[in-house]
């Protein structure tokens, strides 16, 4: 009778043992995944903006884009009102002035030489705010260069053609005087070449246009332009070096034709026509 008397106690202290353990397991377990204790921030970015050119300068490629940080709060458990600070790179390009690297660079104006550097400032406490990430590009499509000042003809007795005046618009040069000697016309010592310029082609692109060929013959060439509706709009690009290359801007939408011509020094013979159309696209032309 004792036996099971003793028996029966030691089931029992099992029992409440058993019954403490689970007790405490389910009243310590942690809090369910949707809640926490402390304050986080939810970061939210924008789409990244086109890339812009540093500056106007033409040809320019070095560039930057920006976006949106949309920084807001999410509060927990913790007592504190606000998230905790956060240290980040300054967004002001004035804190930028060492050339010592440190957490944040940030480039001005050149890929290798202009970089600066900053540290980390603390991020002040506050349940949202908006800041602009911005970060280094390459622009695809800089700003066009205008053309090359062109070069008037000095030989006497001529002029009145229209070169570039590069910046952008044309000039016209000036006729230079008739040639001396008694009236006789200027005497050109050089021999024209025989050979035409190889496989002429236009290349249109709404109000600019490439004019290419193959040199064949001679150390110059002179490009001739005129428009199809109105032939007296005629203009020249002359003793440029036979590269077999020269771009004429200018054209607006109208309709022209470009003559090509080889020349050795002062003398030159053949030309090849090309007639071209005005567009808003790039498209080829050959005679």
């Amino acid at each position: 009778m004792k036996y099971e008397n003793f028996k029966a106690i030691i089931y029992a202290l099992i029992g409440v043992l058993v019954g403490v353990l689970v007790g405490w397991l389910l009243w310590a377990r942690p809090v369910s995944a949707h809640t926490h204790n402390g304050n986080e921030w939810k970061v939210t970015y924008g789409d990244w903006s086109s890339c812009k050119p540093i500056d106007e300068t033409c040809g320019q490629t070095v560039g930057q884009r920006e976006r949106t940080v949309d920084k807001v709060c999410v509060k927990g458990d913790a007592e504190e009102n606000q998230c905790k600070i956060s240290y980040d790179c300054p967004k002001d390009d004035s804190a930028y002035t060492s050339t010592n690297r440190k957490d944040c660079p940030r480039e001005f104006g050149h890929p290798i030489h202009g970089w600066r550097y900053a540290d980390k400032v603390a991020t002040p406490e506050t349940d949202s705010y908006i800041e602009q990430d911005k970060e280094p590009c390459e622009v695809l499509e800089p700003k066009l260069c205008p053309p090359a000042e062109g070069r008037c003809p000095t030989e006497c007795g001529i002029g009145g053609d229209v070169v570039a005046d590069g910046l952008g618009g044309t000039k016209t040069c000036p006729i230079n005087p008739a040639c001396s000697g008694g009236g006789s016309a200027p005497v050109c010592g050089d021999t024209a070449p025989v050979l035409l310029p190889a496989n002429p082609l236009v290349k249109r692109n709404g109000d600019s246009a490439i004019v290419q060929w193959t040199p064949t013959a001679g150390d110059k060439a002179n490009v001739y332009y005129y428009e199809v509706q109105n032939p007296e709009n005629k203009h020249a690009v002359r003793d440029v070096a036979n590269n077999g290359y020269v771009e004429i801007n200018l054209l607006g939408s109208k309709d022209w034709t470009f003559g090509v011509q080889q020349s050795q020094g002062c003398a030159g013979d053949g030309i090849v026509w090309i007639k071209d159309g005005g567009s808003n696209r790039v498209v080829l032309f050959v005679p």
